[in-house]
């Protein structure tokens, strides 16, 4: 049995070297996305509703979906915007483009996910949609944390920006992380039209009325979950112990930072920190 067992090692063995001498079918590393910004919308001058205007100076990211790959550009004169030498896989492009004409803001946006096979180069257009810039806005969330060897994430944050002309205020305003289903409903987001807060937590003062917390047009805050040096867990984690304002749950047993002004739980019964889940879709409102 051993010399039976050893023969068919050796053939195996004698075989191997055939294996794998065929070139493969695609060329990796040589796809091309070409994509081309336009507005229908009839904010630029010249233009009326309906008429196609070609978009330049927009930014332009390109993120896969099943690799570790961002890239950014912007688009031409001719809204014209390229990505090569792309590996296999699929992306997804989103544009992005702030016009102040007069008194008028807006912010023209748009997302298309193409996907890329060898050394294909495609083509495609990216409708923008208009979104009206009035108040205060959510600029940035960070939420998947900055440590990617750990698992880390609690230097996460959401940073408010206000766009307006005018001097606006924080008091009173809530902030929530929102899901859109409860526990034994359809989690299908297209099937459902309503949210629901899972956290709040406000900053002090007045609602509406209130005038002791301005933000400035222009200026941004951030709000930490904990407002803390986030490195000193996880080199890559950020800093935030210069934040603005930190998220504090008095109910449960979260840490309150020294020098960084909390905004308050006010769900009964929570006793957790702001926090956003990993696990599924979290809104903030």
């Amino acid at each position: 049995m051993r010399g039976a067992l050893g023969v068919t090692l050796l053939a195996c063995l004698a075989l191997a070297p055939g294996c794998g001498r065929e070139m493969p079918g695609l060329l990796d590393g040589a796809g091309t996305i070409v994509v081309t910004v336009i507005d229908t919308s009839g904010f630029f001058p010249g233009s009326l509703a309906g008429d196609t205007v070609l978009v330049d100076s927009a930014s332009v990211s390109l993120e896969s979906r099943t690799h570790v790959f961002t890239k950014q550009t912007a688009t031409n004169e001719y809204g014209v915007a390229a990505f090569e030498n792309l590996t296999t896989g699929n992306y997804s492009v989103f544009v992005r483009r702030a016009v102040d004409i007069g008194p008028n803001s807006k912010v023209f946006t748009g997302v298309v996910d193409i996907a890329v096979a060898g050394d294909e180069q495609l083509s495609d257009t990216v409708l923008v949609n208009t979104i009206s810039v009035s108040n205060l806005m959510i600029n940035e969330v960070l939420f998947a944390g900055s440590c990617a060897t750990t698992f880390y994430f609690y230097d996460q944050f959401v940073e408010l920006y206000n766009a307006s002309a005018d001097t606006l205020y924080l008091d009173g305003i809530i902030l929530t992380r929102q899901a859109g289903w409860v526990a034994g409903e359809d989690p299908d987001p297209e099937t459902i039209d309503y949210t629901r807060a899972l956290y709040g937590f406000q900053f002090p003062g007045t609602p509406v009325t209130g005038r002791e917390h301005p933000i400035y047009p222009g200026q941004f805050v951030v709000v930490a979950a904990d407002g803390v040096d986030h490195s000193a867990w996880c080199p890559n984690a950020m800093d935030l112990s210069h934040a603005d304002w930190e998220c504090f749950n008095p109910l449960g047993n979260d840490y309150d930072a020294p020098g960084v002004p909390n905004i308050l739980s006010i769900v009964p019964g929570r006793t957790t920190d702001y926090l956003i889940s990993l696990g599924h879709n979290g809104n903030m409102r």
